[in-house]
């Protein structure tokens, strides 16, 4: 290409500007900041120079190219700029000069290559550098065919010599991946055994692989960064693989260090011996699982910096998944060190801490589960746990002061009005436990009890855990052990039959708290992963709840979700709730069916719902007369008597009950609306209390739905029926629900309806996407 002094001058700095603006466009074919800026450059200024000698249909064409290519963000805009100065030029073609031409020749290719290089990632690896390719490509022809014979030699020697620093590259790399591979996924194999192994409690295997993981990353990172892979890092693509291995082994080493440091400390095994806590073993967590945390953080960060669209499918899977586990692992420790702040103040360490254990039985409801029986205090000094008596509500009562809630209006009417004061069997009537533990707080030294730092919720389904723990207890009055397969029927049924006397049962029911203590004291922590699998179902249904009064141990128990705190998120909510009103023991033999029947209107952003709640009573004909509660004449022997009530954010049309029209009473809890019937189900009968209700979206193309289970001793049979009022049909990947959620669409073509049915457990989140029609 021949040029005059201007045209050169001109060529240059349109050469300079592109350059600067390619270096600044953030492509990384290698990896190498330095070496990629140079790269861009160099891409960039060939197609300017192309650009001066190509026809204006060329220029054209590419700007096109760049503005199609790069439609889905705004610098698709840079490639319409560049074609339309490739049409004025164009135009103007006949009237311009040579240097005007090149002018509009070095800017049209220099913004068109600018924006090609804006492309971002694509649909697979590679594919927008594959774009780039060709859009550049045409100027790079453009510069090659107004080349002389000297620059095409040049050029032709320069490309051989790439093409075998290419080959030299690949061979090497290959030879730097085929011998830290193996030992990569040696590392990977033994990191996930070792977090098995702590899961499991066997933390001396834990260590053990752990090390192993650290020493295979070692040597897989050697092999990543050896001498005889340098050539491959300035080759586009193959860099970026070395370096995402390089990392991955570096910080699976530093990770498998940490965990192992942590583990030597860390010994669960010596963390209880009869009865008591080693507070001062928890305490020497701290540190290590405070560097494991910052370890995991920085291993997180390295890895996403080292995340590239170059990476081919297997290596960025295999640094999805890792960045995956790092993540949980991250956050499984960042709630270990919570607990190690925490576990310290709970036991004592700073000084006695003093808590009430409820002990409740849902034979005769509340709305927190079941009615409080009795009570224990459990006394915890530096990690040593004591237990009193068994205390009755009957003599709970007795020693009441009337003195009362010091702020009635800060608690649910429905519960004030149950006087609590008075009654403490109904200091479980509100469904929010971190409520009824600070009305406890308030009522237990009024009734001759301590001042209480928390309060610990127990019904027999969490019993029924702690003895999957302990192991079957030896109760006097018995021939034979209670376990964790009969504890529960015991407790709701067993008891009432073997024990008609109450004089019998109290004996028992005292025992049955003393020998559980006991065992609980004597017994060593198991394993960690099976702790977690037997306790965690009772937390999450509800069944084990715990709060305290000390602000410094909330984060954690809210973290455990043990607090039991009723916080329904923004949406619709379904929430049952029966209590007992006619004292007796039937609800064990109570079971209950709900079906949530709505129908959304996008268009309106409402809905519409009947709520049916199927009650049966089956009691057996042979129960004792204290279960079966005292003689009425309105009703047969053995008649259950329920208050139910619904809890949520809609407005009731109207209630039923067997279809007759009932009345509902209305009150306020939680910023929620609760409305309350009262019916009685004869032994052998079932009956449907019906809710019609009205409510809004809250998205016009989304229904979200909170399902609360109230804890009983059966679970709920549930049916959730989802249909659209413009009879638009659903399928059933529309709806998120519990992994256990099995939906189908069903009905007629013109009604289709979507149908889940469940048994629901704890707290349940459903969505439902709402597409326009």
């Amino acid at each position: 290409m021949d040029t005059n002094a201007p045209e050169a001058r001109l060529l240059l700095g349109v050469s300079a500007l592109a350059a600067l603006a390619a270096m600044l466009a953030g492509c990384e074919p290698t990896g190498v900041s330095a070496l990629d800026s140079a790269l861009c450059a160099a891409l960039v200024v060939v197609a300017v120079i192309g650009g001066a000698t190509a026809r204006p249909t060329v220029l054209v064409g590419v700007g096109l190219f760049a503005a199609v290519s790069g439609s889905a963000s705004s610098w698709g805009l840079l490639g319409v700029t560049g074609a339309a100065i490739g049409l004025g030029y164009l135009w103007r073609a006949p009237k311009l000069t040579s240097l005007q031409k090149v002018a509009c020749g070095t800017v049209s290719a220099a913004i068109s290559g600018v924006a090609l290089l804006h492309l971002g990632s694509g649909p697979f690896t590679g594919s927008t550098a594959i774009i780039a390719a060709i859009g550049l490509g045409v100027l790079w022809y453009s510069a090659w065919s107004s080349a002389g014979d000297r620059v095409r030699a040049r050029v032709i020697h320069l490309l051989a010599v790439c093409a075998g620093l290419v080959v030299l590259g690949t061979l090497t790399t290959g030879a730097a991946v085929l011998g830290g591979r193996p030992h990569a996924e040696r590392g990977i194999d033994a990191a996930r055994a070792g977090l098995e192994f702590v899961r499991g409690g066997d933390l001396g295997s834990a260590s053990s692989q752990l090390e192993i993981a650290r020493s295979e990353f070692a040597a897989a990172g050697d092999a990543f960064n050896s001498w005889w892979s340098l050539p491959g890092r300035v080759i586009p693509v193959l860099s970026q693989q070395l370096d995402a291995l390089g990392a991955a082994s570096e910080q699976g080493s530093a990770v498998s260090v940490a965990a192992q440091e942590t583990l030597v400390l860390g010994d669960l095994d010596s963390l209880r011996v009869d009865g008591t806590i080693d507070v001062e073993a928890i305490s020497a967590l701290a540190t290590p699982l405070a560097r494991s945390v910052d370890v995991l953080e920085l291993a997180k960060i390295e890895l996403a910096g080292v995340s590239s669209g170059w990476l081919v499918g297997p290596i960025s899977q295999r640094l999805d998944e890792l960045s995956s586990e790092l993540s949980d692992v991250s956050q499984d420790l960042a709630i270990a060190k919570v607990a190690v702040d925490a576990v310290p103040g709970l036991v004592g360490a700073q000084g006695p801490r003093r808590y009430l254990v409820v002990l409740a039985t849902p034979s005769e409801t509340r709305e927190l589960g079941g009615i409080l029986g009795s009570v224990v205090e459990m006394t915890v000094a530096d990690g040593r746990l004591s237990f009193s008596e068994a205390i009755l509500n009957e003599d709970l009562n007795a020693q009441a002061t009337l003195e009362g809630l010091a702020d009635p209006s800060s608690y649910p009417s429905r519960f004030v009005a149950n006087e609590p004061e008075r009654f403490s069997q109904n200091w479980t009537g509100t469904v929010d436990f971190p409520t009824a533990a600070r009305a406890i707080g308030e009522l237990y030294p009024q009734m001759g009890g301590s001042q209480l730092d928390g309060v610990l919720y127990v019904d027999p389904v969490a019993i029924e855990a702690i003895l999957a723990i302990t192991g079957p207890i030896s109760v006097p009055g018995l021939d034979h052990t209670l376990g964790a397969g009969e504890i529960v029927e015991w407790l709701t049924k067993g008891q009432y039959m073997e024990f008609p006397e109450q004089a019998d049962r109290t004996t028992f029911l005292a025992a049955v708290s003393e020998a559980a203590m006991n065992q609980l004291m004597s017994t060593p922590i198991p394993d960690v992963g099976y702790l977690i699998d037997t306790l965690a179902p009772a937390v999450r249904a509800g069944h084990l709840r715990f709060v305290t009064f000390h602000d410094g141990d909330r984060a954690f128990l809210e973290q455990l979700g043990i607090t039991g705190v009723f916080d329904p998120p923004p949406g619709d909510v379904v929430t049952v709730l029966q209590a007992n009103a006619s004292e007796d023991k039937l609800d064990a033999f109570l079971e209950r069916g709900l079906t949530y029947d709505i129908t959304v209107d996008p268009s309106t952003a409402t809905f519409t719902a009947n709520l049916a709640v199927e009650l049966t009573n089956t009691v057996p004909t042979n129960a004792p007369a204290y279960m079966l509660g005292g003689p009425d004449a309105r009703y047969p022997v053995g008649t259950n008597i329920v208050q139910v009530s619904i809890l949520g954010p809609n407005r009731l049309a109207t209630a039923s009950i067997d279809g007759d029209p009932t009345v509902a009473e209305l009150n306020r809890e939680f910023g929620l609306e609760r409305y309350t019937v009262f019916v009685d189900v004869a032994p052998g009968e079932s009956r449907t209390v019906d809710f019609a209700l009205t409510g809004e979206l809250i998205d016009e193309d989304r229904y979200s739905l909170w399902w609360y289970t109230q804890p009983r001793v059966s679970l709920d049979k549930a049916r959730l029926i989802i249909r659209r009022a413009d009879g638009v049909a659903l399928s059933d990947e529309q709806i998120d629900g519990p992994s256990s959620l099995k939906a189908t669409v069903r009905g007629r073509r013109d009604a289709q309806r979507l149908v889940a049915t469940f048994e629901p457990i704890g707290s349940q989140l459903f969505t439902v996407e709402l597409p326009s029609g």
